[in-house]
Order: C-alpha cells, then structure tokens, then sequence
C-alpha cells in the first residue's frame, strides 16, 4: 500500500466532508485511518455513514485531548501500513489529485523522505480565503527554516507528506504541548539529511476557524510549546554542520534571527490569546515563569516587550 491518510478526529462539524474528501482521490491507493479521541460529540454515524473497506477506524478509551494532541498523531501512526503517510485535520480536505500528485513527486524523487504541498486556505464555508506561495522545487532544511521563521511563511502538517519508515525511525511526530510547533521540527528532522521536494500545484485544503487549536487553546501550553520548540531549534543549530558556504551563511543568519523569532512569537502569544486577567500583569508572569512555560532569559525579554507595549499604548492599562 502507498498511502496511509491519518485522521485523528474529534470534531463532528466538518469530519464528513474531510473522509469524502479522502475517498474522492484519483489514485485508489490508500487507506484511511481514523482515530475517534473519544469525542462527546458521538463520531460514530458520520464514520457508519461510509462504507469503504480502505477505512480502518479506532477509538481511544479515554479522550486524550487537545494539549496531548501528538499523542493521537503517533497513535495513527504506529497502526498505518502505508510506505507513506499524511496527517490531516478532522476539519481538513484533500483536492481529488492530492495523492496522484505525491505519486508522481515520489516517482520523480525516490529517495525523499518528506514531500510538501502548496495549500488553499479555506474557511467554515469550505471557501478558498487564500493560497500558500509557490515554492521552488527543492529546498535545503536551512532554507525552509529560514522561509518559515524570517518570511512567516504558513505551512501545516496536513501538507507534508512523510515516509513512514523514515518518521517512526525518526520518534515520530514530535511531542510539544497542543502540537504547537510540532510539525515543524518533525518536518525539520526529516529534512535535516535530503531536503524537502515542494509539489506547486495547490492540492491540500487547510481550514482555518475559530475551533482550530491554532486559534485558541491555554496560552500557557503555548508557551511551554514555544519553550521547548526553542530549545530543540538552538540545539539544532548547534550541531549542524554546514556543507557549503551557501549554508554556513544560512546557518550564521538563523543563529543570530531565532532568539529575536521566539521572543516576538512569546510577545504575539500573551497579547494576542489573552493570557493577562484582570489582575497585576507582573505575578501572573512569574506564575508562568515557574510553571516553566517561561525561561529566566525569556522571562526578561517578555517583560521588556511589555513596558515597550504599554509605553506605546499597544496593551489597554487596567481600570
């Protein structure tokens, strides 16, 4: 079997339109595993509703929830058969080429072991709100963290396709609280040896809605998200070794630029997803200073941001 398309489902509203999405593709080679996180909304008429024997579903005795979220990514993982697989939202679509298109870039790059696609943006409606950019066909792990970081360039882990050997050789997706960051280290380690291979042609569809982790969830899991992601990027850097002057100057820029990245997102985090309350701005800090979800460094530079915000009205001061 070429393809395993792993589902870990918990939301009802769009989880129809995503499988049908799946059994629509041009290319029959697949199967579908679905992974019920013991969802309150009861998932089991809308899967009852397809009758394919590709489809594999499974359910998880207790509801691992959203800050554990990997684990339900791994747990596909571990149970696909397919030489490839591809981890997609329970909101998510596939156009009906999207597997026929990683069939040709497979056949054209053999040796790969990740494959990336460009996305449409789609919202609650299933409408195109946008394109992810076009992409040159081959990319080195430097470049793409360089894109990714410096240009804010989006990309998701339903458009990635991996080599399954490779990912579970690999650890599998990499763990952080609510997969924040998740997909781009685990992209980032696949790509660390060979690269990245971008197919231009838009054929995955990632929904973008106020129930998306993304656009919700505990900032303080996202903080911790931010911490760890740091840390491994640092490491990452580290160690790298550079194989030729192109990437020893890539590798130079990234060192100095994702200190001032990860201190802009922590910044983008607390203002942006509500962590302050209405009490003093300075105990709730060192709350999560302790809780871990901030470094000492990060700490500071956190404080910094905000006087620097308050200074320039950025933050409302309290009544």
């Amino acid at each position: 079997m070429l393809f395993s398309v792993l589902i870990p489902a918990y939301k009802k509203r769009f989880l129809e339109e995503c499988v049908a999405s799946v059994l629509r593709q041009s290319l029959p080679d697949f199967e579908v595993i679905i992974l019920d996180d013991k969802s309150p909304e009861n998932l089991q008429p809308v899967i009852d509703s397809f009758q394919d024997d590709r489809i594999r579903v499974f359910r998880n005795e207790k509801n691992v929830g959203a800050v554990n979220l990997v684990d339900n990514w791994n747990k596909c993982l571990n149970l696909a058969q397919g030489e490839y697989v591809l981890c997609i939202g329970d909101d998510d679509v596939l156009m009906p080429n999207c597997l026929e298109e990683y069939a040709k870039a497979i056949k054209n790059h053999p040796d790969s072991l990740i494959i990336h696609c460009r996305s449409h943006i789609i919202d609650e409606r299933s409408k195109t709100m946008g394109l992810t950019p076009t992409l040159p066909e081959y990319e080195t792990v430097l470049e793409n963290m360089w894109q990714r970081i410096h240009y804010h360039r989006e990309q998701f882990v339903g458009d990635f396709l991996y080599k399954r050997d490779a990912l579970l050789n690999n650890g599998g997706f990499f763990n952080l609280p609510l997969a924040w960051g998740s997909d781009d280290i685990t992209s980032y380690i696949a790509m660390k040896d060979k690269g990245v291979y971008h197919v231009n042609e838009p054929i995955f569809c990632y929904r973008k809605t106020g129930l998306t982790i993304s656009s919700n969830g505990n900032a303080e899991y996202k903080l911790k998200a931010i911490e760890g992601e740091e840390r491994w990027i640092t490491v990452f850097l580290a160690d790298f070794v550079a194989r030729s002057a192109a990437e020893e100057k890539r590798l130079i820029d990234l060192r100095k630029e994702m200190p001032v990245y990860f201190n802009a997102k922590r910044k983008h985090t607390i203002l942006y997803y509500g962590l302050l309350g209405d009490g003093p701005i300075l105990p709730q800090l060192i709350r999560l200073k302790k809780s871990g979800a901030l470094s000492s460094c990060s700490f500071m530079n956190v404080i910094s941001s905000m006087i620097i915000a308050y200074k320039k009205k950025l933050i409302p001061k309290k009544k």
